[in-house]
C-alpha cells in the first residue's frame, strides 16, 4: 500500500501496533504531534519491463519521439512520471493525448511515447528515464558527429564468361570515417560485403540492387540500381578425329560441342565447314564425318570450323602430309654396333641404308605406305627377325602405315 493522504505534512512518523502494510485497511502513524489516520491504497503487482529504442546521428536542437510501449501486467492504476532528463526538455504522452513533463497515472494496456530535444552540440548523448510503477527505462539519443555523411554509389556490369554473373564496385562511393563498411541487398534474397563483389542470379529476372555504405559514426548511406542478368553466349569447342590417311584420301570426323548455358544451344544443319587447303571445301553437320581425295603429293593445311546455333564459332587447324610418311625402327638385339642395315623394296632394291652405332640400331624416316624388307648383316653373324621360327625372316616383310619397329636377334 502508499500513502493517499498524510497532514499535516512533514511531521516525524512511524507506524502504529498491529498495521500489516500488505494487508491492513487502516493504520495509525504515531508523530510526537499527534494521531494521524491514512487510507491505504493497494496497486497490485508491478508492470511488466519495457523498452525504449535508444536513437543514433539526429539533427541537432530537434525534438526526438520515441517508439509507443504499451503498458502490461497492472491490474490497478500506476504512476507515471519522467524521473531523469539531461535534454533541454523531456515530455511524455498516454495514449496521444497531449505531452506533459508533470507525473500522471496509466491504466492496463494504455500506450506511452516520449520525447526530448535533442542536443545543440554534434555527437552528444542526452538521456530521459521514464517510470512506469517502478518499472524503468532509459530514451536515449545521439547527435551526429561533426563529419561529412558517407554518400553511396556504384558501378556493375556482366561477368563476359558466366551466365548471370554481375560484378559490383563501389570504389566511388565516399566515406572519410574509417573504418567503413558496404553492405549489398542483391535483390534476390541474397547479400553480400565488401567494397568490390560478384553474385551470380538464378535467371534473367530483373532486380533491384541495393548499396548501404556506413561509416565510423554509424552514419550510412545508400544507392540502388535495377539490373537485368543476362546469359553469356559462348563459342563452341572444336575437336575433330585424328585424321585417317589411305594413298592420297584423308578422313575425319567432327567431335566438336557447344558451351553449356548458351541460348540457343547446339549447332544447326550445315554447321561444319572443312578446307582441305587445295582449293577444296566440304561442308556439313555437326558430328558428321568428311573425306576428301588429293590429286597430289604434297603437305596440306586443313582448316576445321564449326558455327554453333547463336552464330559463335571456333575453328582448328592441321597440317597432313598426303600420302602420309612412316618410319622404321631397327634394332639388334643384343646391341651390336657395325651391322648393315638394309630397307629395300619387295622387288630386293635398296632404298635405304644403315651402319648400327654403339646402340645397334637405326631409325628409317620419310617411308611411304608400302611393304618393305628389311635385312640385317654382319660378318659371322646370324640374324633372325622372326623369335618364334628360328633362322627365318631375315629380311623381313614389313608393311607401314603406321610406323613400325623390327628387331633382330643375333648370333655370333
Amino acid at each position: 500500500m502508499v500513502l493517499k493522504s498524510v497532514y499535516p505534512a512533514g511531521i516525524t512518523i512511524s507506524w502504529g501496533p498491529g498495521c500489516d502494510i500488505e494487508t491492513s485497511t487502516t493504520c495509525t502513524i504515531i508523530s510526537l504531534d499527534s494521531d494521524v489516520i491514512i487510507e491505504p491504497v493497494f496497486l497490485g503487482p508491478p508492470p511488466d519491463p519495457f523498452t525504449f529504442d535508444d536513437q543514433i546521428n539526429v539533427p541537432l536542437n530537434t525534438v526526438i519521439n520515441s517508439n509507443t510501449i504499451t503498458v502490461s501486467g497492472l491490474i490497478l492504476p500506476a504512476v507515471i512520471s519522467i524521473t531523469a532528463c539531461s535534454s533541454p526538455s523531456c515530455e511524455y504522452s498516454v495514449n496521444n493525448s497531449g505531452w506533459t513533463s508533470l507525473p500522471g497515472t496509466v491504466n492496463n494496456g494504455d500506450t506511452v511515447t516520449v520525447r526530448q530535444v535533442s542536443s545543440g552540440g554534434n555527437f552528444t548523448t542526452t538521456d530521459l528515464t521514464l517510470s512506469v510503477g517502478g518499472a524503468t527505462d532509459t530514451f536515449s539519443v545521439r547527435t551526429i558527429p561533426n563529419y561529412p555523411p558517407p554518400v553511396a554509389q556504384f558501378l556493375l556490369w556482366p561477368d563476359l564468361t558466366t551466365s548471370y554473373e554481375i560484378h559490383f564496385d563501389a570504389t566511388s562511393s565516399t566515406c572519410t570515417s574509417t573504418p567503413c563498411t558496404y553492405s549489398w541487398d542483391f535483390g534476390d534474397g541474397s547479400s553480400g560485403s565488401g567494397m568490390t563483389t560478384s553474385h551470380t542470379y538464378a535467371d534473367g529476372t530483373t532486380v533491384t540492387v541495393t548499396l548501404t555504405v556506413t561509416d565510423a559514426y554509424l552514419l550510412s548511406a545508400g544507392a540502388s540500381q535495377s539490373v537485368v542478368p543476362t546469359p553469356v553466349n559462348l563459342p563452341p569447342t572444336v575437336s575433330s578425329t585424328a585424321p585417317s590417311i589411305s594413298n592420297y584420301t584423308i578422313s575425319l570426323a567432327d567431335t566438336s560441342s557447344d558451351a553449356p548455358g548458351n541460348n540457343p544451344s547446339g549447332f544447326l544443319p550445315g554447321a561444319v565447314t572443312i578446307t582441305w587447303g587445295d582449293g577444296a571445301q566440304s561442308a556439313g553437320n555437326a558430328s558428321g564425318t568428311f573425306t576428301h581425295t588429293y590429286a597430289a603429293a604434297s603437305v596440306y593445311a586443313i582448316i576445321h570450323t564449326i558455327r554453333n546455333a547463336v552464330g559463335l564459332w571456333a575453328s582448328e587447324k592441321m597440317k597432313v602430309r598426303v600420302p602420309e610418311k612412316f618410319s622404321i625402327s631397327v634394332a639388334t638385339t643384343p646391341a651390336l654396333t657395325g651391322t648393315s642395315l638394309y630397307v629395300k623394296t619387295s622387288g630386293g632394291s635398296t632404298i635405304k641404308y644403315c651402319t648400327t652405332s654403339l646402340t645397334g640400331s637405326c631409325v628409317f624416316t620419310n617411308l611411304l605406305p608400302n611393304t618393305y624388307k628389311i635385312q640385317a648383316y654382319k660378318s659371322r653373324y646370324a640374324f633372325d627377325g622372326d623369335p618364334v621360327t628360328p633362322g627365318n625372316q631375315n629380311p623381313v616383310n614389313v608393311t607401314v602405315g603406321p610406323d613400325r619397329t623390327v628387331n633382330f636377334n643375333h648370333t655370333p
